[in-house]
């Protein structure tokens, strides 16, 4: 009986005490979370478009096409390496909402600069709420591959 407590023990892990550590950043991650940003920048540009217009109709939708072509550059030579950079910086941040918050920011940030200085003109503003929605999806997309388990007492205590 004992050789097979043994044996068991040796096959069955124990169970983690503390939460587990998020693994580190993959270039997987960087794609995924620069797609999502991607796909979703266009659906953000038109309903800025229809709110600041103060009109709510489908031909916001014709913009949708646009966006996805002439954002495909922008999001791969500066959202995935200012999102990779800014992800390498907050590595030591636990807690998921900051970084979605950051991004969000950066996103905003990285937009502003772009029309203002790029593109010189304020008739596109409304790319910088779009593209920081968009930055702040695209991190949020990755929200469970880096939220450490939470496990018995710190679910029970709600932290």
């Amino acid at each position: 009986l004992e050789g097979y407590r043994a044996e068991l023990a040796a096959r069955v892990p124990p169970a983690p005490s503390a939460p587990r550590a998020p693994g580190p950043l993959r270039a997987r991650d960087i794609v995924w979370g620069t797609t999502v940003a991607y796909l979703t920048m266009p659906v953000y540009a038109a309903a800025a478009v229809a709110v600041e217009a103060g009109v709510v109709d489908l031909s916001v939708l014709g913009l949708i096409p646009f966006v996805l072509v002439y954002s495909l550059v922008p999001a791969a030579l500066l959202g995935a390496p200012t999102g990779a950079a800014l992800a390498w910086c907050l590595r030591r941040v636990a807690h998921q909402a900051w970084h979605v918050v950051a991004f969000a920011v950066l996103g905003a940030a990285v937009a502003a600069l772009v029309v203002l200085v790029l593109l010189s003109g304020l008739e596109l503003a409304f790319l910088v709420p779009a593209t920081a929605l968009a930055a702040a999806t695209g991190r949020a997309a990755l929200w469970r591959r880096f939220a450490p388990e939470r496990t018995g007492a710190a679910v029970e205590s709600g932290s």
